[in-house]
């Protein structure tokens, strides 16, 4: 999938873009940086294509490769293509995830090992590849999506809450590492968003009086939101606010968590 001709400042690879979050960042990136160009990487090969051709349509500078991110010892080739098309990779968003609520005693082990390859492995071993060119260009940035389900209790979240809460800590103690050079990494710690990944993940859970009154945040105003923090050198940032709170008090967070919260619907 190939865009139209025009100079880009900055090649920003993001994956998961073709709907929800990602597209809307996309938005947010070239509202920052209308010169912008993007390698986008999805599995759902209809919806980057519109991605994509809408992206085109705009004057955008962009490819699209379709892959299957779970799938770790194919990354480095697909950076690789990424590079090959647009060149030396400038900011690296990590987006793409999957959300599967059940109860750690009934999940499949392939459930939890895609949770933890999407959320956790894919993106570490995408670092992994984008780092080491930046450190040496000494020049670039990642931005991680972890998760606040990583840093609270929440019924029929183990793997999820474990793949969230291990991205945020390498994102957060490896932007630790390269301070003092002009790489930068943010960590984003979401909490319920208006998208159909969450739409999914809630339909598992019971309704309850938390569950109606949880604060919900919408995408675009995330998406405004990481690319100012990242372009003003913030390390971390939490979505909707108010779970900043709960970022910094975990031991109450995860007290409210676990008396409140709502349960899975497969629960008894």
């Amino acid at each position: 999938m190939a865009s139209a001709r025009r100079r880009y400042t900055m090649h920003v690879f993001i994956t998961g873009a073709a709907t929800g979050i990602g597209e809307a960042t996309i938005d947010a990136v070239l509202e920052k940086i209308p010169s912008a160009g993007f390698t986008i990487a999805d599995k759902n090969q209809q919806a980057l294509q519109s991605v994509c051709e809408k992206l085109t349509r705009r004057g955008v500078h962009n490819h699209g490769i379709v892959c299957d991110l779970t799938e770790l010892d194919g990354i480095p080739d697909i950076v690789q293509r990424a590079r090959a098309q647009m060149g030396d990779i400038e900011l690296l968003i990590n987006n793409a995830g999957v959300m599967l609520v059940e109860d750690f005693s009934t999940m499949s082990w392939e459930k939890a090992m895609l949770t933890i390859n999407l959320n956790l492995l894919a993106p570490a071993r995408l670092m992994k590849e984008v780092l080491p060119a930046m450190l040496a260009r000494d020049k670039g940035g990642v931005i991680n999506i972890a998760s606040m389900a990583g840093k609270t209790l929440m019924h029929g979240c183990s793997w999820y809450g474990a793949s969230k809460a291990g991205i945020g800590q390498i994102s957060e103690i490896t932007g630790m590492e390269v301070e003092g050079s002009n790489v930068h990494i943010l960590t984003v710690y979401p909490g319920p968003i208006d998208t159909d990944l969450a739409a999914g993940a809630r339909a598992n859970l019971e309704e309850n009086l938390a569950a109606r009154i949880m604060p919900v945040g919408d995408r675009e105003t995330l998406a405004r939101k990481m690319v100012k923090a990242f372009f003003d050198k913030q390390n971390v940032l939490a979505y909707p606010e108010i779970y900043d709170t709960a970022r910094h008090f975990h031991t109450i967070s995860a007290w409210f968590a676990r008396k409140m919260g709502p349960r899975t619907r497969n629960q008894t």
